[in-house]
């Protein structure tokens, strides 16, 4: 309620003139980042007490392999942009790269995990 009470007032303030109105935008843009973060933390938080994580073979395969997928996923994600940018409408193009850098990079973590000198250089045990 305090993320949407800040962000009218904010809105309310962007077309004002003067000086009160611009050290209230920024100060309501202030406070709704601060808000915003507090608000992803403690959602999340409570997903995470809720949820049986270490149940799910989803989840347990992406945190096993979380290292190399991060290491990964930038570089696919910039080839997927060059390859696909203009010939997919944006949106569809934004799925397909989330998807895509996701898949692929999972499939060389995969691979790469099967090595033990491989893991030691992307710092697995």
């Amino acid at each position: 309620m305090a993320d949407l009470v800040l962000f009218a007032a904010w809105k309310w303030a962007e077309d004002k003139n003067g000086v009160i109105f611009l050290f209230f935008r920024q100060g309501t843009g202030l406070l709704l980042h601060i808000v915003g973060a507090l608000m992803a933390f403690i959602i999340l938080q409570k997903l995470g007490s809720n949820v049986k994580w270490k149940q799910n073979k989803i989840f347990v395969t992406f945190s096993k392999y979380s290292m190399p997928i991060y290491l990964f996923h930038q570089q696919i994600i910039y080839f997927l942009i060059d390859w696909l940018n203009g010939a997919i409408h944006p949106y569809v193009h934004t799925s397909v790269n989330f998807i895509g850098a996701i898949l692929i990079s999972s499939g060389i973590s995969a691979v790469l995990m099967k090595w033990k000198a491989m893991r030691f250089l992307i710092g697995e045990k």
